[in-house]
């Protein structure tokens, strides 16, 4: 329903959060001290998500690693 919002109606914006979300998820903003971290809108790094508010969120998975989750909306 992401796509259906009116900033995304044209089809270079979809394209290019549709793109961001496939190809570059490694650049997605990490929470490094806290273990969340929410932006919104022009707090975004990336042009792609500046439409949006990205939400992630840090977990331990054991042996020194750690799991990532978001919502971008």
């Amino acid at each position: 329903a992401l796509l259906k919002l009116p900033e995304f109606r044209g089809a270079d914006k979809a394209h290019q959060l549709m793109s961001f979300l496939a190809d570059s998820k490694e650049k997605l903003p990490m929470p490094e001290e806290e273990p969340m971290k929410i932006l919104i809108g022009p707090e975004n790094v990336s042009e792609a998500l500046q439409d949006t508010s990205v939400v992630v969120a840090s977990y331990d998975i054991g042996d020194n690693m750690r799991g990532l989750i978001g919502v971008v909306g």
